[in-house]
């Protein structure tokens, strides 16, 4: 079927056995380091990570709809609640991103 080619997979931490990041996209995505965030950088690099491919063959809009949910469900560290490196709220971009006072004033400065 056209279209069903995003998964949900989590990045687990091997010592912990917790998961610290809920991701969505192509299969392979799952197994990129790049275009991380520090925080998902800095946890990596102290622990490493396994990878665990939860969903497959979803539409973009499953794939949201379950990034949301399971973000939720285990709570974002950045507002104390949960184990997630997830700095957004999930399905779609940059939904729930928390900014900075220093990165609002370098943006706005930006776009002057």
């Amino acid at each position: 079927m056209k279209g069903t080619n995003k998964v949900v997979y989590f990045h687990i931490n091997p010592l912990t056995n917790k998961v610290f990041y809920v991701g969505i996209g192509r299969p392979k995505r799952a197994y990129h380091k790049h275009g991380r965030s520090q925080f998902w950088e800095n946890e990596v690099n102290k622990y490493g990570y396994i990878v665990d491919i939860i969903h497959e063959g979803l539409t973009i809009e499953e794939a949201r709809n379950l990034e949301i949910f399971y973000i939720k469900r285990f709570g974002r560290r950045d507002l104390g609640e949960g184990t997630l490196v997830n700095h957004t709220n999930g399905g779609e971009g940059v939904n729930g991103l928390l900014l900075t006072e220093e990165t609002r004033q370098k943006m706005s400065e930006a776009g002057k």
